[in-house]
Formats: structure tokens, C-alpha cells, sequence
């Protein structure tokens, strides 16, 4: 008789290339904008990571919220969830592609 499956718990390889890569640029961008000179290209570079999400968070009327943020908050807050969605977009990636090729346990 067989057993009855246990539930497997595998870290997601594209999820963490997703997330990595993200993290990466973030760190890349952060270390620029304190490296830089001028106060107008520091601004930049800190805001580079974040202005996407920061532009629909505009969208949806959440200005005032973002207005009270400081750097730190706003990269745990927004960064942080980037990349648990980019984390779960890898996962769900890997597992239709492995859905796809047959190779589903």
C-alpha cells in the first residue's frame, strides 16, 4: 500500500533569482545615491528602487501616506513586499513550468 504524500516544502529557485536580482539592483542603486555629491542625484538614486510601486500607490489615492514616509520605512514597507510578490511570482513560474514539462512530483 502507499503511503499518503506529505506535503513538500522546496525553496523556489526562480523565486529567489527574482527576489535576488531585485535586491541586488536596490543595493546597487542605495550605494550610488550615498555615494553621490549632489543632493538631486542622491534623491534619485534612493527613489530608483521603489518609483514604481510608489507610482500606484499615487494612483490609488495613497499619496498622504507616502508623504509621511522616511527612507528607511518606505524601503521595508514597499521594497519588502516587492519582493515577497516577486518571490511568489518565481514560485508560480517554476511551478507551471514544471507543470507544463511534465515534471510535477
Amino acid at each position: 500500500m502507499r503511503e499518503p504524500a506529505t506535503p513538500q516544502h522546496r525553496i523556489s529557485i526562480t523565486g529567489l533569482v527574482l527576489s535576488g536580482v531585485y535586491v541586488a539592483a536596490s543595493l546597487a542603486c542605495i550605494a550610488l545615491g550615498l555615494s553621490a555629491g549632489d543632493p538631486k542625484a542622491t534623491f534619485v538614486m534612493l527613489q530608483l528602487p521603489i518609483a514604481l510601486q510608489m507610482s500606484a500607490m499615487h494612483d490609488l489615492g495613497m499619496t498622504r501616506a507616502l508623504e509621511t514616509l522616511d527612507w528607511f520605512t518606505a524601503y521595508a514597507m514597499i521594497g519588502g513586499g516587492t519582493v515577497v510578490l516577486l518571490y511568489g511570482a518565481g514560485a508560480l513560474t517554476g511551478q507551471t513550468v514544471r507543470y507544463v514539462l511534465g515534471r510535477v512530483d
